[in-house]
């Protein structure tokens, strides 16, 4: 009977720190594309719809523009979200299952989505710092879900807007940046 009791009371406290996590925050579905309001696909730089399991995207949101943090999934960091999803026959799109929290302002968050090829840099960073095959949406202004305070649910990104990846450098760019990067490691050794 008393495990029982202490079994319950960890539940009790792991949803409530859960509900406290959230408290303030505002919730959004993480897709571009909802039936009627949203339809942003990702592309690359020939508009090219992006598709496969190395293209991902996260969501950044805050309270101002220059407050963007990456969104949380409950009390943890929103893990990247890749390009698989299908709609209306198209690729392009990215589309989790639950909802993510940003902080929120009385329900508005400012918003940007990044998104990259996992095959150029493992995050988001890595592909800004080479300088290939990551993008960014502009930042958008919305309302999100209060589940707790209103009972609002989660809301779609609205005011996204279709963006593209900076282009990804062709087979005989990387060819012949790693021979470079080979023939100034040798002079450097021969030095």
């Amino acid at each position: 009977m008393i495990t029982q009791r202490k079994g319950l009371a960890r539940a009790t406290l792991v949803i409530l720190i859960s509900a406290l996590s959230t408290f303030g925050d505002t919730s959004f579905i993480f897709q571009n594309y909802s039936r009627g309001e949203l339809d942003a696909p990702l592309s690359d730089d020939n508009g090219n719809r992006l598709s496969g399991a190395h293209y991902v995207a996260v969501l950044y949101g805050g309270q101002t523009p220059d407050s963007l943090r990456l969104a949380r999934v409950g009390a943890t960091d929103m893990p990247p979200e890749s390009l698989t999803a299908v709609f209306n026959g198209q690729p392009g799109y990215f589309s989790t299952p639950g909802h993510v929290w940003v902080p929120d302002l009385g329900g508005f968050a400012w918003l940007q989505v990044r998104a990259w090829d996992t095959r150029v840099g493992a995050t988001y960073d890595d592909a800004v710092s080479l300088g290939v095959g990551y993008g960014q949406s502009a930042l958008f202004y919305t309302y999100g879900g209060d589940e707790l305070a209103t009972g609002r649910p989660p809301q779609p990104l609205r005011g996204l807007k279709s963006f593209s990846l900076v282009p990804e450098p062709g087979t005989w760019s990387l060819l012949g940046l790693g021979a470079g990067a080979l023939v100034w490691k040798c002079r450097r050794r021969l030095r």
